[in-house]
């Protein structure tokens, strides 16, 4: 890595900036900066360097890449970010209107689908990212947006299932949504676009209804796994 720095005449990487320490505002600003920029290069479809986002944030290159040692750990937080805030704003105002399951459900997928239709480019990006096992341990890999949206769409009926039952039905449910599923259906089971939606949105009502099915009849789900079981 520091061989190609040198050929290229960029900075070697270096360990990522610690936000907590020291002028803890500034940092959190320029970081913001730099992720912002990114958004926008992203937004456009443009490519990128983190010396380019440097420059567009008015921060200087080395100082950008302390922050972000790599381009690919500031592609993965700029998408990230770009795809939150343009293809799931509006689960938020459904989520406060409806409290019908199925219908928030069904929702978080259909977003997830047409997400990864217009974004399948990136999101395929961030997994080759994700799979490499010499990135920096500090980048994202996964994010927990999708646990988080299937949890608040199931709000309404947590305490029916239980904690169990209802991470159990989450963890299920991250099946029908994301690049992943996208890849399953599209590349190996070789579905159009919309057959593939509909068997996520087909895949995600059976689950619900399996889940309720089992709630209704008093059954609980088998003890939790510990952390790292089966990996």
């Amino acid at each position: 890595m520091r061989a190609n720095a040198r050929a290229t005449g960029l900075p070697a990487p270096r360990p990522p900036t610690d936000l907590s320490t020291g002028r803890a505002n500034q940092k959190a600003r320029t970081y913001q900066a730099l992720v912002e920029a990114a958004v926008n290069f992203v937004r456009t479809g443009q490519d990128f360097a983190v010396a380019d986002v440097a420059d567009a944030a008015r921060v200087g290159r080395t100082t950008a890449y302390t922050y972000f040692p790599t381009k690919e750990a500031l592609f993965a937080r700029a998408v990230w970010e770009y795809v939150v805030r343009a293809d799931y704003a509006e689960l938020s105002q459904l989520f406060e209107e409806s409290n019908d399951v199925a219908q928030r459900v069904e929702a978080v997928i259909a977003a997830s689908d047409a997400s990864v239709s217009i974004h399948e480019e990136q999101y395929r990006a961030l997994l080759r990212v994700s799979l490499q096992p010499d990135q920096a341990d500090d980048l994202p890999r996964r994010p927990g947006y999708r646990k988080q949206r299937l949890a608040d769409a199931l709000a309404p009926i947590r305490e029916k299932l239980g904690p169990r039952a209802l991470d159990r039905l989450v963890a299920a449910l991250t099946l029908c949504v994301g690049v992943e599923a996208q890849i399953s259906l599209r590349d190996i089971c070789d579905l159009t676009p919309s057959d593939a939606r509909e068997v996520k949105l087909w895949a995600g009502r059976a689950l619900l209804a399996a889940a309720l099915t089992e709630a209704q009849q008093g059954e609980a789900p088998g003890p939790r796994r510990k952390s790292g079981d089966g990996r």
